[in-house]
């Protein structure tokens, strides 16, 4: 499956060994839920603005709409399977437990037994969907609530940052968390690199090194996000949701955010308004 920014329309499943020299083209973002589970090697999670090194057994599940980008720096090669799913896709377990009641992330680091059990899961719903029937779609939806549930019995809720980060790293992290916080305002590439510490020119190197991204687009990206979140959830004009988010005018904010989700915010909110 390749990443979209549009919806699913059921569960997808897919699996791939990542060497270090692999890089991700860029931060991106879906209007879905996406299952993180690393069965071998490291791979170092940039989500929002945090940074966290995942090992064999962690099982990481992205909310919607969250910003991230994944590094694989070991030496071991990084297997890992991603399970990308809808609210609806799980609806029957949500009823009996609250499992997507986190934010942004929720990271899980399995036991023994937890792991073995998963990777199990997870290669007969791999099976599914490389050799797929009729069932195939309703036994995969029911798999992923059985993983669920086992990953909640099985796993210890986890959520430190990573330590050992370089210091390039932890300027990265204050560039994206000051642009999180200030997304609204009219802040400049000099206001971002006073707060890293770093030159305009030089974080705006590292900043595109680490993140596969360059500085305007992250804010862009950031900016975008909070604004589909208010076409969907408010009924301000669209020229007040570009301001509101940081957008010099409309005309500009329309056209950055097509090419960011294919289609006009006017269509964007007619589809994902709970009046819809």
């Amino acid at each position: 499956m390749r990443i979209s920014d549009k919806n699913i329309d059921r569960v997808y499943v897919e699996r791939f060994i990542r060497e270090k020299s692999f890089k991700m083209p860029k931060f991106h973002l879906h209007p879905y839920y996406e299952l993180y589970y690393v069965e071998t090697g490291t791979v170092r999670a940039f989500i929002k603005d945090g940074m966290y090194d995942l090992e064999a057994g962690d099982l990481l599940i992205i909310s919607p709409q969250i910003v991230h980008y994944m590094r694989y720096y070991g030496d071991i090669p990084c297997k890992r399977t991603n399970v990308f799913f809808r609210k609806d896709d799980i609806k029957e377990v949500l009823e009996d437990f609250d499992i997507l009641s986190f934010r942004e992330k929720l990271i899980l680091r399995l036991d023994p037994a937890g792991m073995a059990r998963t990777e199990y899961i997870l290669s007969l719903m791999l099976d599914e969907e490389e050799h797929p029937d009729v069932y195939s779609e309703e036994i995969n939806r029911a798999r992923l609530s059985e993983l669920l549930m086992l990953s909640l019995r099985h796993g210890d809720e986890w959520d430190a940052l990573s330590e050992e980060l370089h210091t390039g790293d932890k300027c990265i992290l204050a560039a994206a968390g000051y642009m999180s916080s200030n997304f609204r305002e009219r802040i400049s590439l000099d206001d971002i690199s006073a707060t890293a510490g770093l030159s305009p020119n030089y974080l705006s190197t590292k900043f595109r090194e680490l993140t596969g991204m360059g500085v305007h687009d992250y804010l862009q990206l950031v900016r975008l996000k909070h604004a589909s979140a208010l076409l969907a959830g408010s009924r301000i004009s669209i020229t007040e949701v570009a301001l509101e988010c940081g957008f010099s005018g409309s005309n500009y904010f329309k056209d950055a955010f097509k090419k960011a989700y294919g289609i006009t915010p006017g269509r964007y909110r007619k589809e994902n308004s709970p009046e819809s």
